[in-house]
């Protein structure tokens, strides 16, 4: 899920968004094959962003 929004006012606009993000389970392996070194469930990651800009 993503949300975002611009606010523009003379020369400069400010603009955001955050978005979401349901990764799941994992269980990662390093140099053996399928031998599991950890185990991960319901993992998610969020991600934030913020622009400001003047117009010249």
């Amino acid at each position: 899920m993503t949300v975002g929004g611009a606010y523009s006012f003379d020369d400069w606009t400010i603009s955001g968004g955050v978005s979401y993000v349901w990764l799941g389970d994992a269980q990662p392996e390093t140099g053996t094959p399928d031998m599991a070194r950890a185990e991960m469930t319901d993992n998610s990651a969020v991600g934030v962003g913020l622009q400001v800009a003047y117009r010249y």
